[in-house]
Protein backbone atom coordinates (compact mmCIF):
# COMPACT_ATOMS: atom_id res chain seq x y z
CA UNK A 1 0.00 0.00 0.00
CA UNK A 2 0.85 3.66 -1.01
CA UNK A 3 -0.06 7.19 -0.14
CA UNK A 4 0.23 9.69 -2.80
CA UNK A 5 0.04 13.38 -2.39
CA UNK A 6 -2.60 14.49 -4.96
CA UNK A 7 -1.23 17.23 -7.81
CA UNK A 8 -1.63 18.38 -10.82
CA UNK A 9 -0.96 15.41 -12.90
CA UNK A 10 -2.89 13.23 -10.68
CA UNK A 11 -6.08 15.54 -9.76
CA UNK A 12 -8.33 14.43 -12.03
CA UNK A 13 -8.03 10.71 -9.98
CA UNK A 14 -8.64 12.68 -7.19
CA UNK A 15 -11.99 14.28 -8.59
CA UNK A 16 -13.68 11.03 -9.53
CA UNK A 17 -12.78 9.64 -6.86
CA UNK A 18 -14.17 11.99 -4.51
CA UNK A 19 -17.74 12.50 -6.90
CA UNK A 20 -17.81 8.76 -6.68
CA UNK A 21 -17.97 8.08 -3.15
CA UNK A 22 -17.96 11.11 -1.32
CA UNK A 23 -21.98 10.47 -0.74
CA UNK A 24 -21.16 7.87 1.44
CA UNK A 25 -19.75 10.29 3.86
CA UNK A 26 -20.36 13.76 3.20
CA UNK A 27 -21.09 15.68 -0.04
CA UNK A 28 -20.72 19.27 1.32
CA UNK A 29 -17.61 19.76 -0.49
CA UNK A 30 -17.41 17.31 -3.22
CA UNK A 31 -15.07 19.02 -5.82
CA UNK A 32 -16.15 20.52 -8.65
CA UNK A 33 -14.32 19.28 -12.29
CA UNK A 34 -12.43 22.53 -12.80
CA UNK A 35 -10.92 21.77 -8.65
CA UNK A 36 -7.53 23.18 -8.47
CA UNK A 37 -4.31 22.07 -6.24
CA UNK A 38 -3.95 23.48 -3.13
CA UNK A 39 -1.43 24.31 -0.55
CA UNK A 40 -4.17 24.50 2.11
CA UNK A 41 -5.92 21.68 1.45
CA UNK A 42 -3.39 18.93 1.52
CA UNK A 43 -4.78 15.20 -0.43
CA UNK A 44 -3.20 12.07 -1.08
CA UNK A 45 -4.24 8.94 -3.20
CA UNK A 46 -4.13 5.70 -1.85
CA UNK A 47 -3.06 2.31 -4.08
CA UNK A 48 -3.08 -0.87 -3.10
CA UNK A 49 0.17 -3.00 -4.06
CA UNK A 50 -0.82 -4.04 -7.93
CA UNK A 51 -2.06 -0.24 -8.56
CA UNK A 52 -5.28 0.45 -7.61
CA UNK A 53 -6.41 3.47 -6.34
CA UNK A 54 -8.64 2.18 -3.00
CA UNK A 55 -8.59 5.48 -0.97
CA UNK A 56 -8.40 8.90 -1.02
CA UNK A 57 -8.29 11.76 2.01
CA UNK A 58 -8.50 15.82 1.84
CA UNK A 59 -7.87 17.74 5.04
CA UNK A 60 -9.39 21.63 4.23
CA UNK A 61 -7.28 24.38 6.50
CA UNK A 62 -8.21 27.13 4.49
CA UNK A 63 -7.94 30.26 6.19
CA UNK A 64 -11.27 30.36 7.81
CA UNK A 65 -10.45 27.22 9.39
CA UNK A 66 -7.27 28.23 10.11
CA UNK A 67 -8.74 30.95 12.50
CA UNK A 68 -10.39 28.96 14.75
CA UNK A 69 -7.48 25.72 14.47
CA UNK A 70 -9.40 23.31 13.03
CA UNK A 71 -9.02 21.29 10.15
CA UNK A 72 -12.28 19.65 8.19
CA UNK A 73 -12.06 16.70 6.15
CA UNK A 74 -13.43 17.01 2.63
CA UNK A 75 -12.92 13.35 1.79
CA UNK A 76 -11.80 10.57 4.24
CA UNK A 77 -12.67 7.14 2.70
CA UNK A 78 -11.36 3.86 1.74
CA UNK A 79 -12.73 1.09 -0.43
CA UNK A 80 -10.79 -1.19 1.21
CA UNK A 81 -12.08 -0.62 5.17
CA UNK A 82 -9.27 -1.56 7.74
CA UNK A 83 -7.43 0.30 10.02
CA UNK A 84 -4.55 0.18 8.59
CA UNK A 85 -5.56 1.71 5.36
CA UNK A 86 -7.34 4.55 6.77
CA UNK A 87 -4.13 5.67 8.87
CA UNK A 88 -1.57 5.30 5.36
CA UNK A 89 -4.59 8.40 4.84
CA UNK A 90 -4.18 10.08 7.85
CA UNK A 91 -0.89 10.18 8.44
CA UNK A 92 0.30 12.19 5.89
CA UNK A 93 -2.23 13.96 5.71
CA UNK A 94 -1.99 15.05 9.23
CA UNK A 95 1.86 16.40 9.17
CA UNK A 96 0.31 19.76 6.76
CA UNK A 97 -1.82 20.37 9.85
CA UNK A 98 0.83 22.23 12.50
CA UNK A 99 -1.19 25.15 14.34
CA UNK A 100 -4.44 22.97 14.51
CA UNK A 101 -5.73 21.75 17.06
CA UNK A 102 -8.71 19.72 15.64
CA UNK A 103 -9.73 17.98 12.26
CA UNK A 104 -13.47 16.98 12.35
CA UNK A 105 -15.19 14.87 9.49
CA UNK A 106 -18.87 13.39 9.31
CA UNK A 107 -20.45 10.46 8.87
CA UNK A 108 -24.02 8.85 8.32
CA UNK A 109 -24.78 6.64 11.26
CA UNK A 110 -25.75 3.95 9.28
CA UNK A 111 -21.53 3.04 8.57
CA UNK A 112 -20.89 1.53 11.65
CA UNK A 113 -17.67 -0.48 9.86
CA UNK A 114 -16.01 3.30 9.00
CA UNK A 115 -16.95 4.46 12.87
CA UNK A 116 -15.59 1.76 14.38
CA UNK A 117 -12.28 2.64 12.32
CA UNK A 118 -12.15 6.12 12.96
CA UNK A 119 -13.01 5.59 16.62
CA UNK A 120 -9.97 3.30 16.92
CA UNK A 121 -8.20 6.09 14.92
CA UNK A 122 -8.88 8.96 18.16
CA UNK A 123 -11.61 10.47 16.61
CA UNK A 124 -14.99 11.23 19.08
CA UNK A 125 -18.46 12.00 18.47
CA UNK A 126 -18.71 16.06 18.92
CA UNK A 127 -22.48 16.28 17.51
CA UNK A 128 -25.06 15.13 15.30
CA UNK A 129 -26.77 16.82 12.71
CA UNK A 130 -30.26 15.73 11.29
CA UNK A 131 -31.01 15.83 7.44
CA UNK A 132 -35.43 16.76 7.48
CA UNK A 133 -37.18 16.46 3.94
CA UNK A 134 -40.65 18.16 3.50
CA UNK A 135 -43.01 17.38 0.13
CA UNK A 136 -44.26 20.35 -1.61
CA UNK A 137 -47.49 19.86 -2.61
CA UNK A 138 -48.89 23.49 -2.77
CA UNK A 139 -47.94 27.17 -1.49
CA UNK A 140 -48.34 27.90 2.03
CA UNK A 141 -49.18 30.92 3.68
CA UNK A 142 -46.17 33.01 3.55
CA UNK A 143 -46.63 36.58 5.60
CA UNK A 144 -43.72 39.43 7.03
CA UNK A 145 -44.06 41.83 9.72
CA UNK A 146 -44.58 45.07 8.62
CA UNK A 147 -41.95 46.89 7.40
CA UNK A 148 -39.84 43.75 6.63
CA UNK A 149 -39.02 43.10 2.97
CA UNK A 150 -36.92 40.39 1.27
CA UNK A 151 -34.60 41.20 -1.57
CA UNK A 152 -32.34 38.99 -3.53
CA UNK A 153 -28.91 39.86 -2.48
CA UNK A 154 -27.26 42.87 -4.55
CA UNK A 155 -23.39 41.52 -5.43
CA UNK A 156 -20.48 44.10 -4.40
CA UNK A 157 -23.17 45.88 -2.29
CA UNK A 158 -24.61 43.89 0.39
CA UNK A 159 -21.94 41.03 1.17
CA UNK A 160 -21.14 42.82 4.65
CA UNK A 161 -24.75 42.80 6.02
CA UNK A 162 -24.91 38.72 4.80
CA UNK A 163 -21.77 38.49 7.35
CA UNK A 164 -23.33 40.63 9.87
CA UNK A 165 -26.85 38.32 10.07
CA UNK A 166 -24.63 35.13 10.11
CA UNK A 167 -21.79 35.68 12.22
CA UNK A 168 -24.39 37.06 14.85
CA UNK A 169 -26.85 34.53 14.60
CA UNK A 170 -24.62 31.93 14.58
CA UNK A 171 -22.01 32.90 17.10
CA UNK A 172 -22.59 29.83 19.56
CA UNK A 173 -23.45 27.31 17.18
CA UNK A 174 -20.73 24.37 17.07
CA UNK A 175 -19.41 24.44 13.67
CA UNK A 176 -19.59 27.80 12.69
CA UNK A 177 -17.08 30.05 11.35
CA UNK A 178 -16.46 33.31 10.89
CA UNK A 179 -17.48 34.44 7.36
CA UNK A 180 -16.24 37.64 5.30
CA UNK A 181 -17.26 39.25 2.52
CA UNK A 182 -14.66 36.71 0.06
CA UNK A 183 -17.14 33.41 1.27
CA UNK A 184 -20.13 35.22 -0.02
CA UNK A 185 -18.94 36.16 -3.37
CA UNK A 186 -17.09 32.58 -3.42
CA UNK A 187 -20.95 31.30 -3.36
CA UNK A 188 -21.61 32.59 -7.00
CA UNK A 189 -19.09 30.24 -8.74
CA UNK A 190 -20.52 27.04 -6.65
CA UNK A 191 -21.80 24.36 -8.92
CA UNK A 192 -25.36 24.20 -7.26
CA UNK A 193 -25.66 28.06 -7.43
CA UNK A 194 -29.58 29.03 -7.51
CA UNK A 195 -30.15 32.11 -9.16
CA UNK A 196 -32.19 34.28 -6.62
CA UNK A 197 -31.41 31.80 -4.25
CA UNK A 198 -29.42 33.95 -1.74
CA UNK A 199 -31.87 36.24 -0.35
CA UNK A 200 -31.69 39.05 2.94
CA UNK A 201 -34.25 40.29 4.89
CA UNK A 202 -34.12 43.81 5.44
CA UNK A 203 -35.97 45.95 8.18
CA UNK A 204 -35.61 49.55 6.66
CA UNK A 205 -32.30 49.84 5.89
CA UNK A 206 -31.24 47.25 8.66
CA UNK A 207 -30.43 43.93 8.07
CA UNK A 208 -32.64 41.37 9.70
CA UNK A 209 -32.17 37.82 8.41
CA UNK A 210 -31.01 35.81 5.22
CA UNK A 211 -32.02 32.26 3.27
CA UNK A 212 -29.81 31.02 1.05
CA UNK A 213 -31.44 27.83 -1.26
CA UNK A 214 -29.32 25.60 -3.56
CA UNK A 215 -30.95 23.16 -5.84
CA UNK A 216 -29.72 19.68 -5.68
CA UNK A 217 -30.62 15.93 -7.47
CA UNK A 218 -31.43 12.29 -5.92
CA UNK A 219 -31.86 9.61 -7.55
CA UNK A 220 -32.40 11.48 -11.18
CA UNK A 221 -34.77 14.10 -9.45
CA UNK A 222 -34.10 17.77 -9.06
CA UNK A 223 -35.52 19.26 -5.33
CA UNK A 224 -34.63 22.52 -2.71
CA UNK A 225 -32.03 22.04 -0.51
CA UNK A 226 -32.78 25.37 2.09
CA UNK A 227 -29.02 25.73 2.82
CA UNK A 228 -28.78 28.60 5.34
CA UNK A 229 -31.38 30.51 7.10
CA UNK A 230 -30.31 33.02 9.86
CA UNK A 231 -31.97 35.64 11.80
CA UNK A 232 -30.03 38.46 13.52
CA UNK A 233 -30.48 38.23 17.15
CA UNK A 234 -32.00 42.01 17.56
CA UNK A 235 -34.97 40.56 15.85
CA UNK A 236 -34.90 36.96 16.94
CA UNK A 237 -38.35 35.79 18.75
CA UNK A 238 -40.69 37.63 16.10
CA UNK A 239 -41.50 34.38 14.07
CA UNK A 240 -38.97 35.88 11.20
CA UNK A 241 -37.39 32.00 10.44
CA UNK A 242 -40.61 30.46 10.05
CA UNK A 243 -41.88 33.40 7.16
CA UNK A 244 -38.08 32.59 5.88
CA UNK A 245 -38.88 28.71 5.86
CA UNK A 246 -42.34 29.42 3.95
CA UNK A 247 -40.93 31.99 1.44
CA UNK A 248 -37.83 29.21 0.97
CA UNK A 249 -41.06 26.39 0.46
CA UNK A 250 -43.31 28.67 -1.66
CA UNK A 251 -39.55 29.63 -4.09
CA UNK A 252 -39.33 25.55 -4.34
CA UNK A 253 -43.09 25.39 -5.14
CA UNK A 254 -42.53 28.24 -7.99
CA UNK A 255 -40.22 26.60 -9.89
CA UNK A 256 -41.89 23.04 -9.70
CA UNK A 257 -40.17 21.23 -7.34
CA UNK A 258 -42.13 18.66 -5.34
CA UNK A 259 -39.61 17.87 -2.04
CA UNK A 260 -37.68 19.97 -0.03
CA UNK A 261 -34.64 19.60 2.58
CA UNK A 262 -32.31 20.96 4.81
CA UNK A 263 -30.22 19.83 7.61
CA UNK A 264 -29.93 21.12 11.46
CA UNK A 265 -27.88 20.46 14.08
CA UNK A 266 -29.21 18.75 16.97
CA UNK A 267 -28.82 20.73 19.81
CA UNK A 268 -30.54 23.69 18.09
CA UNK A 269 -33.52 22.93 19.51
CA UNK A 270 -35.84 25.95 18.44
CA UNK A 271 -34.67 25.73 15.07
CA UNK A 272 -35.97 21.56 15.17
CA UNK A 273 -39.11 22.35 16.85
CA UNK A 274 -40.25 24.68 14.02
CA UNK A 275 -39.08 22.68 11.14
CA UNK A 276 -41.10 19.73 12.61
CA UNK A 277 -44.15 21.89 13.18
CA UNK A 278 -43.81 23.12 9.53
CA UNK A 279 -44.30 19.12 8.05
CA UNK A 280 -40.25 18.29 8.26
CA UNK A 281 -39.37 14.87 9.12
CA UNK A 282 -35.98 13.38 9.67
CA UNK A 283 -34.50 11.33 6.97
CA UNK A 284 -30.58 10.97 7.62
CA UNK A 285 -28.84 11.88 10.83
CA UNK A 286 -25.16 12.60 10.38
CA UNK A 287 -22.17 12.25 13.31
CA UNK A 288 -20.01 14.55 13.53
CA UNK A 289 -16.94 13.16 14.77
CA UNK A 290 -13.57 15.55 16.24
CA UNK A 291 -9.63 13.59 16.41
CA UNK A 292 -7.80 16.24 18.85
CA UNK A 293 -4.09 17.02 17.48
Amino acid sequence: MKAVEVNNSNAGEFISYCRKYANEQDESYIPREDYSVRSDEPAYLLFSDDGRHIGTVALMLHRQFREIKKGRFRIFHCTEKSIENYKLLLDPVLRHAGGIEHVYCFITDDKKDVRDIWESLGFKIQRYSWVLDRKIDEAVPEEFPEGFEIKTVVPGKDEEAWCSIINSAFADIAGHMQMIPDMVNEMRNEEDYLPGGMNILWNGTKPGGLLKLIKLKEEGKDYLFIETIAVHPDYQGRGLGRSLLKFGINFGHRMGLKRVMLTVNSENEDATRLYFKEGFKKSVVFICYNKKL
